[in-house]
């Protein structure tokens, strides 16, 4: 324990400040150093998790005359969430295990548009069984990777790339813009929040491709507590401790 005497308090600013840093600053670069190692260990092992795992990339097709609201793929959704297991700490920090990790694709090749999920092959059956049970007339297909059939180096000869990251606008509490804000106040009809996005992937060229990718994985229940305290913030509620 570092103990300080009226004389040190006496000397001049710049000496107390180094004396200081001599004592005391080594602290914060032990800290960060533990954490990065500590981050750089558990992305070790989860890139390790990660590789084991077994994926299948499935085509989902869609009869057009299907009338079906986007509600059915929120209850989609709802069926993935019963993917999710309890990890323990041990699980999470030495073993590298994640949540399952879902990716919905929209491709189009030339113009040719493709739905696409990626999931682990053993939620193949809970994807396949919430698809058909909202889009009864879907056909569902293992396809191979279409990434497969570009270069690993961009550009090369033949194709240049450019890839662009959708970000939220406010902090991740606050809600975003939902099917719900498609409907029409008079009719009730939902005006397809995707429609323009298809319309210009329809238009892309020969040698053109556009991908569209989006990353669904269960959440635990700890996202709501910020929600919460920034709600009793807003009314003015004091926090209850203990």
């Amino acid at each position: 324990m570092v103990m300080f005497d009226a004389g040190f308090w006496n000397q001049s600013i710049d000496l107390i400040l180094y004396q200081l840093l001599v004592w005391f600053g080594w602290t914060p670069i032990v800290v960060v150093l533990m954490w990065g190692f500590t981050r750089m260990f558990v992305n070790n092992a989860q890139g390790k998790y990660v590789a084991g795992l077994k994926f299948v990339l499935l085509s989902i097709d869609v009869p057009s005359i299907t009338e079906q609201t986007p509600k059915a793929l929120e209850n989609l959704f709802n069926a993935m969430y019963g993917t999710k297991s309890a990890l323990t700490w041990k699980e999470i920090w030495l073993l590298g295990r994640l949540h399952p990790v879902f990716s919905f694709e929209i491709i189009s090749s030339e113009g040719y548009l493709s739905f696409l999920v990626r999931t682990q092959t053993r939620f193949r059956d809970v994807i396949e069984a919430g698809i058909y049970a909202q889009y009864p007339e879907s056909e569902i297909a293992e396809v191979e990777d279409y990434v497969k059939d570009f270069p690993d180096q961009f550009p090369d000869s033949e194709y240049e790339m450019w890839g662009g990251e959708f970000v939220l606008k406010k902090d991740w509490i606050f809600p975003i813009r939902t099917y719900v804000d498609f409907e029409d106040k008079m009719t009730g009809e939902i005006k397809d929040p995707l429609g323009q996005t298809l319309e210009q992937m329809a238009k892309m060229r020969p040698g053109e491709h556009l991908w569209f990718q989006m990353l669904v994985q269960p959440a635990t229940n700890d996202w709501s507590k910020k929600g919460v305290q920034y709600v009793n913030k807003l009314y003015g509620v004091e926090e209850k401790n203990g």
